[in-house]
């Protein structure tokens, strides 16, 4: 699919694949005026895919959704990117992306000033258990202690 110039976004490339993001009238993964085109070059090792597992609360709200929607387009396209990188690259797509081990088995993706807290269940699975701004150098006590509790009602180990 080719991209008119003035309607571009972003395109951002990477050793893995080249995505291409404009605005657009379709609903993708719930965000509204976002489109995503990817050209993928390579695949994960593992099953099929590799499924990405939203925390959500007892009411049924996915927070990680929500958390990414509420962001400026342009940071909600990088991380609905990240995303989808996760999902058609696997694990791998992990070593291109701002990383880093938080606590025991819980760790970050970083992009802007956007965390998201995660924890890898197994080379198909990765669950995702909060989303926050970063407002100091570092994770606030607080949000990383949502995320670990999080974590342990899904019954994980940290």
């Amino acid at each position: 699919m080719i991209i008119p110039k003035k309607q571009r976004l972003l395109v951002k490339k990477s050793k893995l694949s080249t995505i291409a993001f404009c605005k657009n009238n379709s609903n993708i993964d719930n965000t509204p005026n976002m489109m995503y085109n990817m050209s993928c070059v390579g695949n994960h090792k593992g099953g099929d895919k590799v499924q990405i597992h939203d925390y959500h609360t007892a009411g049924g709200k996915n927070v990680i959704k929500e958390y990414l929607s509420s962001l400026p387009e342009e940071e909600r396209v990088v991380g609905y990117g990240i995303r989808h990188k996760i999902i058609s690259y696997g694990l791998d797509a992990l070593n291109e992306l701002n990383t880093r081990q938080l606590k025991g088995k819980l760790w970050e993706i970083k992009f802007s000033k956007n965390r998201v807290m995660y924890v890898i269940a197994d080379q198909d699975n990765i669950h995702f258990f909060h989303a926050c701004r970063k407002q100091r150098g570092k994770v606030e006590q607080f949000e990383l202690e949502k995320a670990v509790k999080r974590a342990k009602e899904k019954g994980f180990v940290i």
